[in-house]
Order: structure tokens, then C-alpha cells, then sequence
């Protein structure tokens, strides 16, 4: 009962929302559906991949926490290095705000609606701050860039006819690096607070400032900001990343170890999915994996995309805004849960195990709400492609 609460709750106030916004919504053609289906399945099948590996005894738990820390450590500080770097620096930041604050809207909504599913889903106490981080903050540090960056180059697509493949493709990257720059001053520290675990009877610890900017201050966040400065200087930005540029072999290895984090953080993820969801399956409640589901994957991609189509019909967003900045926009909010709220519940050994399950039963259901909410996204953004 509660469950049918839940979807009468958010998910028909986020419909409502979005059909008196926006009117009739375009269904999606077979060809944008196949679009939205092909990006996602090359998803999966890196998963798959994981997965294979993990059963075979490839990938051990021991080899998936070294590999985890060196994306989190390396890897990933490349990629976002090498996304930001070539552009614009701060300049360009100043102008593309519009993801900035997508990203503050899609975390903001997201909590929420996270505290909305734990008074009509009746969570129990100790799983309330999972729940609430786990609908607020998604994964758009890894998957859209394999997301966008297909459909991008997607020679079926308007983008790659447009501006070429490549050049769409790593414009695209582009747009999600400046959302995942913003994404990570915000999810770092929400998860910090909501996942930290506060002894039995104890008050709450005060941290210090110095521990608030370690949580806060990781190295892909690290590495965006010397990105972004980086590009604000041509000569150091030509230097690095310029074909005849005198640095140019530490941007072409800056290159290499980029290309290679978003393969193994989905193998990665599909390694640690192959065990399906774990040890707490008995112990979380069914309305809880309906609750996020429902509130992560339907209610906030209709309430955000409607809200962020409302103010591109009525002319608030910057006239260079175009159909392929603004499908990012609306993948951002189509993202299942974030890895890195796993791997910040187990660091504080917070009911890690719940956490786990959650976002095995959520990337579960993207397979389907993901092709889903793109295919409409690509409809709205790109009518004539269909």
C-alpha cells in the first residue's frame, strides 16, 4: 500500500507538472528509441564485461577496491584533465551556467523527493539518510560520458551531421565535465554529511574544517579545477594540448590514462553487480527499492525536465544553449544512484550493504527508464531526426 502511495506521490505530481508545462509530449520514432537503446546497451555491456570477469575469479573484491582507488586517484583526475584542459577555462564556465545550475536543481529536487519516499514509504530509521543521498545524488560522473558521447557521434543523429562525429562527441564530453564538476562540489560533502555514522548515544562529532575540505576537496575535483585553470592560460593550454605543442607527449599520456577510466569503472560496477543484491536483500524492505526507483529514475527526470524545457520554451536560458547542451542537461537527471554513495557508505561502514542492494535494483530498472527518457529527450531536442 505504501508503494502505490509513493507513486501517486511523486510520480503523478512530477507527470502533472510536466503536461501542464510542456502540453503533449513527442513520442519518440523507432530510430530515436534505437538511439537511446544502442547508448545504453554499450553500457551494459562493459557491465556484462565486469560481471563475466568477476565470476570467473578475474576481478577479485580485493582487485576491485585497487582499481576503484586508482580511478578515483588517477584515472578519473585524467579525464577530467583532459575534457577541461582544451577548453575555454573560466570563460568558459561563465557561460555555460546553465549546467551549473541544472546540477544544483537535479541534487536539490533529488533530496527532496528522497525525503518525500521515506515519510510515504515508511523507511525505517536507519536507512533514512541512505535513502534520501540515494535519490539525490546520481551518476554523472562516468556514465554520461559514455551516454553522451555516443549519441553524440550517432551518425543517425543531427549532432555528428552537424559538427562531425568527433567534434560532437567531444563537445558533448565537454558538457558533462562542467557538470561533473559541479556535480562533485555538491555530492562530496552531501554525502560526507548524510552517510557519516554517528556513535549510539552520542553527539553529533564536530568536524573540522580540515575534514570537511578532505571530504570535499577529491582529486577529480582537484583535477578539474587545475583543468579549468589550465585552459584560462592559452600558452600552457596550447603547450599541453595543441598538436605542435612543446608538452604535448604529457597531454597525449594525460589522453591515454583518460581513455581508459570509464572502461574500467563499468567493469568495475559490473563486477560488483554480478553478485546481484547481496547479503541485504532480506534485510531492506521491498518499499524501499520501489520508493528510490520510483523517485531516482521517474519522478526526477519528469519534474527536472520538465522545469529545465519550461525555462528553454520561455527563453531563460542563453540563446546560445543548443539541442545537444540540453539533452545533456536532460540525461543528467535520467542517472541511476551514484557509485560513489556506495563507496562512501562503506568507508563509514553505514548499512553498506543496503546501499549496495539499492543501487543494484536501480541499475537494474535504468535499462529500461534509461532508453526510455533519452528516446523522449532526443524527440523534444531533435524533432526531425525521427
Amino acid at each position: 500500500m505504501r508503494c502505490k502511495h509513493l507513486l501517486a506521490g511523486t510520480s503523478t505530481i512530477a507527470c502533472s507538472a510536466a503536461v501542464a508545462t510542456l502540453g503533449p509530449v513527442p513520442l519518440p520514432s523507432p530510430k530515436l528509441l534505437l538511439a537511446a537503446v544502442v547508448a545504453v546497451a554499450k553500457v551494459a555491456l562493459y557491465c556484462v564485461v565486469g560481471a563475466w570477469a568477476a565470476r570467473k575469479g578475474l576481478v577479485t573484491p580485493e582487485g576491485r577496491r585497487l582499481l576503484s582507488s586508482l580511478a578515483l586517484n588517477l584515472l578519473t583526475p585524467c579525464l577530467m584533465l583532459a575534457k577541461l584542459g582544451p577548453g575555454g577555462g573560466v570563460a568558459e564556465l561563465w557561460e555555460l551556467w546553465p549546467f551549473t545550475a541544472n546540477m544544483v536543481a537535479s541534487h536539490v529536487l533529488g533530496l527532496l523527493l528522497g525525503l518525500l519516499s521515506v515519510r510515504l514509504a515508511g523507511v525505517p530509521e536507519r536507512l533514512r539518510n541512505q535513502m534520501v543521498v540515494s535519490c539525490g545524488v546520481g551518476n554523472v560522473g562516468n556514465l554520461p560520458f559514455v551516454l553522451m558521447a555516443g549519441l553524440a557521434a550517432d551518425p543517425a543523429l543531427p549532432f555528428a551531421a552537424a559538427m562531425g562525429a568527433g567534434a560532437a562527441a567531444e563537445l558533448a564530453n565537454r558538457y558533462v565535465a562542467v557538470s561533473g564538476l559541479s556535480a562533485a562540489l555538491i555530492q562530496f560533502p552531501i554525502t560526507n554529511i548524510f552517510l557519516r555514522k554517528q556513535p549510539e548515544g552520542a553527539a553529533a562529532p564536530k568536524l573540522s574544517w580540515r575534514e570537511l575540505a578532505a571530504g570535499a576537496l577529491s582529486p577529480p575535483l582537484l583535477a578539474s579545477i587545475l583543468g579549468l585553470a589550465v585552459a584560462s592560460v592559452p600558452t600552457l593550454r596550447d603547450a599541453l594540448f595543441a598538436p605542435s605543442g612543446c608538452l604535448r607527449l604529457v597531454g597525449e599520456v594525460v589522453d591515454g590514462l583518460a581513455g581508459a577510466c570509464i572502461p574500467i569503472l563499468l567493469l568495475v560496477l559490473g563486477a560488483n553487480l554480478a553478485t546481484g543484491p547481496g547479503v541485504a536483500a532480506g534485510r531492506l524492505p521491498g518499499s524501499c527499492v520501489v520508493a528510490a526507483v520510483l523517485a531516482r529514475l521517474v519522478a526526477l527526470p519528469l519534474a527536472c525536465g520538465a522545469a529545465l524545457l519550461a525555462a528553454w520554451k520561455a527563453g531563460l536560458l542563453p540563446a546560445s544553449t543548443e539541442p545537444l547542451g540540453l539533452l545533456v542537461m536532460l540525461a543528467m537527471h535520467a542517472t541511476p544512484t551514484a557509485v560513489l554513495v556506495h563507496s562512501m557508505a562503506t568507508l563509514y561502514g553505514n548499512a553498506e550493504d543496503e546501499v549496495a542492494a539499492l543501487l543494484f535494483w536501480q541499475m537494474v530498472a535504468c535499462l529500461v527508464t534509461m532508453p526510455l527518457g533519452i528516446a523522449v529527450a532526443l524527440a523534444i531536442v531533435a524533432p526531425g531526426a525521427g
